[in-house]
């Protein structure tokens, strides 16, 4: 490291360019006067006198009391904490006067309408500066919507790592994009950075910040080698138009797809749609548990037959004990959405906790050579009727459906344990397949 480098680093530790040169000469020379420090440091004797006493103020320095006064340095590890000290005063400083500060400018705002303001923009590069600034200064929440080769366009510029890093600072990212074959591998690379939905065909690309600004922008020529430059972009501040536009965002937002449900369904081909599932007190959930009880409690015999499961499913119009496996499936699927664990063992406790807080039963997980999950129901504990094979039937297809959809694995669950059939608990065997 150069003499240039070491001064501009101490300047910006907290010293000023006179005050980073006479420190560096009286630093490697040591003891002297002024005058000798003043000629090793390239500045007048005066001016290095002045700035050696304000160094001795901030203790980086210390000066002997014969005539002529010579002084002697601080090493650097010392005269570095002083800095770090200093730094610490004035955060401090900031943190006790922003209560009053505050108070000061809610007495003396004056409410004033924005100016709403609007601007075009021509050619790619610019438009993406100005989403990537836009983004840089979001503070509260960011709203995308990609079409399908912006979305390629947008991770191979670093997008994707900039809305991980917007996270990170706390700020609420969410992004609609045209999920497809052509963008599979940048779907799975978003999988874990932020929260990502699938959009059928965004014409344009939509960016929101802050409810405070907004970017629509048009690829006229979106073939990927293209260079964009007839691409085409708005830009608006107005707080009228904004709120409409992320009232149809927060829309889109609900009904789209969540990404592992659009990655199944180009991996399988099979459509998922969300649920817009909830558990709890009258959710589909517990209104088919109560049906299952209340048929115990009239004393009338629980199989597995269709027959016996189609009292179960009548008020919803179904009439086979199938379906309460399909229906279980995708309550599964839904509550998998839902999960952060990201890996089996990270499941295997968030499972626990839901199960739990839910009033599911105590579950315990055996993740060996054989996967085993065991369900303690409470009401057994406090010699309710058994809900028999239907509710296990409707909890196989829950934990299908959560560890295909969560774990991104095909599998069977069978259940070999049943408080149906006398046993204590519930016990489920998961079976991977061939995917």
């Amino acid at each position: 490291m150069d003499q240039a480098t070491v001064d501009e680093r101490l300047q910006q530790c907290g010293l000023d360019e006179r005050e980073a040169k006479v420190y560096l000469a009286l630093l490697t020379h040591g003891l002297a006067k002024a005058s000798e420090v003043a000629r090793r440091a390239g500045v007048s004797r005066m001016d290095a006198y002045n700035t050696l006493k304000r160094l001795q103020t901030r203790g980086l320095v210390d000066a002997t009391v014969e005539k002529p006064m010579r002084f002697i340095p601080h090493e650097l590890d010392h005269a570095l904490q002083q800095l770090v000290k200093e730094k610490q005063h004035q955060i401090q400083f900031i943190r006790d006067t922003s209560d009053a500060l505050n108070e000061f400018v809610r007495r003396h705002r004056v409410n004033r309408v924005v100016e709403q303001r609007m601007r075009t923009l021509k050619g790619r590069r610019g438009i993406q500066r100005l989403w990537f600034q836009q983004i840089r200064e979001a503070e509260e929440c960011i709203k995308l919507i990609l079409a399908p080769e912006e979305f390629i366009r947008f991770k191979a510029t670093g997008g994707f790592k900039l809305l991980e890093r917007k996270q990170r600072e706390r700020v609420e990212v969410c992004c609609l994009a045209h999920l497809g074959h052509a963008n599979l591998t940048q779907a799975e690379a978003a999988r874990e950075r932020f929260p990502l939905r699938h959009y059928p065909a965004p014409a344009s690309n939509l960016l929101i910040t802050d409810s405070s600004a907004i970017i629509y922008s048009i690829s006229v020529d979106d073939r990927r080698a293209s260079s964009g430059v007839d691409d085409t972009a708005l830009w608006m501040n107005s707080p009228d138009f904004i709120a409409g536009q992320e009232l149809l965002f927060d829309t889109a937002w609900e009904q789209g797809p969540p990404l592992n449900s659009r990655l199944s369904q180009l991996k399988t081909g099979r459509q998922v749609e969300p649920l817009r599932f909830f558990l709890g007190p009258g959710s589909l959930y517990e209104r088919l548990r109560d049906l299952i009880r209340e048929r115990n409690e009239q004393g009338l015999v629980v199989g597995t037959s269709p027959e016996d499961i189609s009292y179960a499913l009548e008020g919803f119009g179904l009439d086979s004990g199938e379906l309460l496996q399909v229906i279980g499936y995708r309550i599964g699927e839904e509550i998998a959405h839902d999960l952060h664990s990201k890996t089996r063992p990270e499941l295997w406790v968030e499972l626990q906790r839901v199960w739990q807080e839910l009033g599911m039963g105590q579950l315990a997980v055996n993740d060996g050579t054989t996967l085993a999950i065991e369900v303690t129901e409470p009401f057994t504990s406090r010699n309710a009727p058994l809900l028999g094979r239907p509710a296990c039937m409707l909890d196989e297809g829950m934990l299908r459906g959560i560890i295909e959809t969560h774990l991104n694995i095909a599998c069977e669950v069978h259940e070999t344990a049943c408080t149906a059939a006398g046993d204590n608990l519930c016990r489920y065997e998961v079976a991977e397949t061939a995917g």
